[in-house]
């Protein structure tokens, strides 16, 4: 899908989201994601246990979001094909509502935000 769009492999490339490839439970899935996007999942920091865990997050053990199962889903992959860079790291946050709980909780979402940080040569 990327290599139809063209891009110059001096750009970078940057996808992220919720893949829904848990690294915790299933490393073979996790392994085929960075082949199929061909790309790489930087050093995570922060929050490193998961990106979607109920025993901290309300949200995440609610209804029908996935019960008590820890999982790590979210991440912000670069492409192989195109600028590589000089450093990355995906640093999960674990944010809260300063204000009023939000649907009776502090949690803003049942997953955790992950911020990519990508370091390239000028």
């Amino acid at each position: 899908m990327v290599d139809k769009q063209n891009i110059p492999s001096f750009d970078a490339v940057l996808m992220g989201g919720d893949f829904n490839v848990n690294k915790l439970l299933w490393p073979q899935d996790y392994a085929q994601m960075q082949i199929n996007l061909n790309g790489t999942v930087p050093v995570s920091t922060g929050y490193t246990e998961s990106t979607f865990d109920p025993r901290v997050n309300k949200l995440a053990g609610a209804g029908l979001t996935g019960g008590s199962t820890v999982e790590y889903l979210d991440y912000v992959v670069s492409s192989n094909n195109h600028r590589q860079p000089m450093q990355a790291r995906n640093d999960v946050r674990i944010l809260r509502s300063a204000a009023a709980p939000v649907f009776m909780t502090w949690d803003l979402s049942d997953h955790f935000p992950v911020m990519g940080q990508f370091q390239y040569n000028p």
